[in-house]
This record gives structure tokens, C-alpha cells and sequence, in this order.
């Protein structure tokens, strides 16, 4: 057989385009971020410099301080809005409550989409938010958020603390202000933080919802993403969402690695919606190949074939 030298060609090149929009995401955001540090570190330094000391002038050197610690994260939101990915990859596999000493595939598919497709993964219910899916997905904003929440909290503590209570009282004041403040932003923080791991939709919506989220996505109206995207819909609604989805994508990557009567079904479907050509069977190398699949489910000898695997553990651990 003949290779398709013009195919080889073509990929050989959207890999470099792909690559070379990432060094350029890369050095823009560090750019902004950097640039954004040091001009508020500036306006932050001028005020402390200047007398005499002042409680609106206090106030001010707070309040600059907030925003030069948050300014850096302007670099990452430039990062990933200039990475916006139009394909769409579907990744089905079994959940697993627990990794363990166990390979972290999420991540090698994340790190490979990068300036090439949009990674999602749809779940159930039972699936638990992760802080590291909550900052590759939308949670990357809440750290900066919070720092600025926490020196805004301190602003309005020690307003009152300063103008208000008696000389002797201001500083216990303020220190029971700052100590409550320090307890309850990252209490509260850390709760939202883990829910924005993943994108909800709930109830008979949900399939119409995800459409529209998914279209979004191929019309660049979503930035880019440091890690694989999770969808979590109801027990009852997650197969009609799995469908509209594989309808949508572009790629399936499949891992079989645990199989399951659901993963047996999600990998026909999406043969049905994108034919063997588009879809990627994978799976760790602690198991069998999935040849002895093919009795089982619907999978044809051309899938199996193009099958690869990936270590079944972590390396050096």
C-alpha cells in the first residue's frame, strides 16, 4: 500500500502551526504578566514612599498591593484566550475515584490537544471535583479573585478599626478582624474552588445545553484549556448527553483499560457518529490488547489495529 504522503504532509504542518501558536500564547501571556507586575509593583512603591502617612494613604498602598498580586494572573487569561481550539475531542473512559501509582492519561491528552482540539470528558454524578480540573477549567480565575476579596476585606476592617475605635482598641480590632477574614475567604474559596472543576447541566436540558456549549466551542467563543474540561450530567440524562456530544466532536479517544457495559456502549456510539477513522482506541500496557474486544462489542478490524497503549504506572514512582 501506498502512504498518503499528501495527508502526512498536512498533519506534519498543523502539528507545527499548533506548536507554534502555543510559543505564542506562551510569550504573549508571560509578557502581559510581567509587564502587568511591574507597573502596579511601581504605583505600589510611590505610595509607600510618599509622606506623610495618611489612613486614605494607607488604605491606597492596600489596596495596590491587592492588585499587584493579583495583576500576574492577566498573563494567564491572555494565555488562554489565545489558544482557542475549534475541534472538539471526546474522551470516554471509566472513572476511577483514585490514581494511585497509576498512569495520569488525562494529562498526556491534555498536554497533546494543546493549540490542536478542545478535550472534554463526560461523567455521571458520582464524578468528585479535582483542584487541578478546577484551575485547567474555569477555576483559574478564583485565586486571584480571592487575593483581591481578602485586601478588600482587610480595607473594611481596618476602616472602622482606624476611624472608629479608640487609639488602644484599633489594633486588637483590626487583629480580630484580619484573623476572621483569614479563616473564612479561603474556607469559602476552597469551596467554590473544587466545584468550578466541572461544568453541571441538570434535568431534560441538559442535552440542548451541552449542544450549545459544544457550537460555542467550534465557533472560538471559548478559550483555550490547560487540562481536559469535564461535563457532569444526571445518572438518568447521561447517555442522551454522551450522543449529542460524539454528534458534535471532531475525535473520540477511547480507553479501555477498565472496561464496563457503559464504556462498551459509548465506544459504539461513537463509531456510529465518527466511523473508525476518527476514533482512537487506548489503553495502559498492564493489559490485554483489546483485540479480544471485538466478540463483544461492535469494533471493527481497522479500530483494533490502530489501538496504542500508554505506561500502566507512573514513571519513578
Amino acid at each position: 500500500m501506498i502512504p498518503d504522503t499528501s495527508r502526512s504532509s498536512a498533519a506534519v504542518a498543523g502539528l507545527r502551526e499548533a506548536d507554534a501558536r502555543r510559543k505564542r500564547a506562551i510569550n504573549r501571556g508571560l509578557l502581559v504578566g510581567l509587564v502587568a507586575f511591574v507597573a502596579t509593583f511601581l504605583v505600589f512603591a510611590m505610595l509607600k514612599t510618599m509622606r506623610p502617612e495618611t489612613t486614605l494613604l494607607n488604605l491606597a498602598s492596600l489596596l495596590s498591593e491587592a492588585v499587584m498580586a493579583a495583576a500576574p494572573f492577566s498573563g494567564y487569561f491572555v494565555y488562554r484566550h489565545m489558544l482557542v481550539n475549534k475541534r472538539i475531542l471526546v474522551w470516554c473512559r471509566r472513572f476511577r475515584p483514585s490514581y494511585g501509582r497509576q498512569f495520569r492519561f488525562h494529562r498526556a491528552l491534555a498536554t497533546a490537544c494543546s493549540g490542536i482540539a478542545y478535550p472534554i470528558t463526560i461523567q455521571d454524578s458520582s464524578y468528585p471535583a479535582s483542584l487541578m480540573g478546577s484551575f485547567s477549567g474555569r477555576g483559574w480565575f478564583l485565586l486571584p479573585a480571592a487575593i483581591l476579596v481578602f485586601y478588600a476585606g482587610l480595607i473594611v476592617v481596618a476602616m472602622p478599626s482606624l476611624t472608629l475605635l479608640p487609639e488602644h482598641l484599633s489594633k486588637q480590632g483590626f487583629g480580630v478582624g484580619f484573623i476572621a477574614i483569614s479563616v473564612a475567604i479561603p474556607l469559602l474559596a476552597l469551596k467554590a474552588y473544587r466545584r468550578l472543576g466541572y461544568r453541571a447541566y441538570r434535568g431534560p436540558d441538559a442535552r440542548r445545553q451541552v449542544r450549545a456549549e459544544l457550537e460555542a466551542i467550534n465557533a472560538g467563543r471559548r478559550g483555550g484549556t490547560m487540562g481536559v474540561e469535564v461535563v457532569q450530567c444526571d445518572d438518568a440524562g447521561w447517555r442522551d448527553v454522551v450522543t449529542e456530544a460524539l454528534s458534535v466532536a471532531d475525535v473520540a479517544v477511547i480507553d479501555v483499560s477498565d472496561l464496563s457495559e457503559n464504556l462498551r456502549w459509548e465506544l459504539d456510539e461513537a463509531i456510529a457518529a465518527l466511523t473508525t477513522a476518527r476514533v482512537i482506541i487506548v489503553h495502559d500496557d498492564g493489559l490485554e490488547p483489546p483485540a479480544t474486544m471485538a466478540e463483544k462489542s461492535q469494533i471493527t478490524e481497522a479500530v483494533t489495529r490502530a489501538a496504542f497503549t500508554y505506561p500502566a504506572a507512573q514513571v519513578g514512582l
